[in-house]
């Protein structure tokens, strides 16, 4: 406390003179002091009244970025550290951390021109079943084109506003985060990949829809943000790994309730879609391979969740309670697991955090 009130006096004396130099170097390191005390409002103020004396004094951009990052507010540490980068364009710390958290500024195009490409190809191509044979992929049509047409085929129009809904809520976020070719390249595997493991897994049928896409983007965009609370259409805020498990138990009942003749909506995309999302992420970003796993295990623990609860209600239907104490274990040992790994990544990031401090 002493040091802080010796730049107190070294600040009031500072401005008694008029010396706006001497002012702005007391008031960072006052700033600097509070942030390392993790008084981050207060240093916050310190750095405003800087850029009031100097608008692009150095270092204060880069400490209102910290700042902005440990409030969670992270657009606007994005804009800081540009800000910071625009007067010293080579502050390494500030493209560290830009690096580190992917920022880019680039129009999320792509997000849009995937969901014109699927609503062209849905109103333009006679929906039938012969059309759907054709695009679709199945075991009887297992080639790299038909599972890569099969991602922008739909069997009906719900089916089809579902999944665009879903990629605007995921995809604008993330493509304007990673980049287009990045963002590209996750839903297009993640949909080949989702998509082929569901034919693998089924006996018959057709697969469509670009399902295994939207998760392999929301897998990419967990092992990014795990613990970010996800505003959803903009204003209502809900944590990721909630978010996630009503996404995927939400499309497991309605994928149920709008089955089209023998098409098949996707399961086991959803899961496989997420996997390679998570994993395609990892790729770009080595030393997130500890959420991967620990992701893995609570996207393995909502399948078992959501067959769990589906089958409970089944078998409470017939009275078949020996299935239904069965599928009620089965249902608290999955809470339990997804309970166990959300805690583990927390703590592991906690660890994470100490070490880099």
């Amino acid at each position: 406390m002493d040091i802080l009130q010796s730049l107190i006096k070294s600040l009031h004396k500072a401005i008694e003179l008029n010396d706006k130099t001497i002012q702005a170097q007391i008031q960072l390191k006052i700033a600097q002091y509070y942030y390392n005390n993790n008084f981050y409002q207060d240093a916050k103020i310190h750095l405003l009244q800087i850029q009031k004396l100097y608008k692009k004094y150095p270092n204060v951009n880069y400490y209102l970025g910290l700042i902005e990052l440990n409030l969670q507010n992270d657009e606007s540490a994005i804009k800081y550290f540009k800000n910071e980068l625009k007067i010293n364009p080579e502050h390494v710390f500030a493209k560290q951390i830009l690096d580190k958290f992917q920022i880019k500024s680039n129009i999320p195009i792509s997000t849009f021109i995937l969901i014109l490409i699927s609503f062209f190809t849905y109103f333009l191509t006679s929906q039938n079943f012969e059309t759907i044979l054709k695009f679709g992929a199945s075991n009887f049509n297992l080639t790299f084109f038909s599972l890569y047409t099969s991602v922008f085929f739909h069997a009906n129009i719900i089916h089809l506003l579902l999944n665009s809904t879903f990629l605007l809520m995921f995809g604008l976020y993330l493509e304007k985060h990673i980049g287009n070719l990045k963002f590209i390249s996750i839903f297009i595997l993640g949909g080949i990949i989702g998509n082929l493991f569901q034919v693998l897994f089924s006996i018959d049928g057709i697969v469509i829809g670009m399902s295994g896409a939207i998760f392999a983007i929301f897998g990419a965009l967990v092992a990014k943000e795990p613990m970010m609370d996800f505003k959803l259409f903009g204003f209502i805020k809900i944590p990721l790994i909630i978010l996630f498990g009503i996404v995927f138990i939400f499309q497991y009942y309605i994928s149920v309730l709008i089955n089209f003749e023998n098409v098949l909506l996707g399961e086991i995309a959803h899961l496989f879609g997420f996997i390679t999302g998570l994993f395609i992420m990892v790729l770009y970003n080595r030393d997130l391979i500890y959420m991967f796993y620990n992701w893995l295990v609570i996207a393995i623990g909502f399948v078992l969740i959501a067959y769990s609860s589906t089958s409970l209600f089944q078998n409470y239907l017939i009275s078949n309670f020996v299935n239904v104490t069965f599928h009620t274990s089965l249902f608290v040992f999955s809470f339990l697991l997804i309970t166990y790994s959300y805690y583990k990544l927390k703590f592991e990031l906690l660890l994470d955090k100490e070490v880099q401090n």
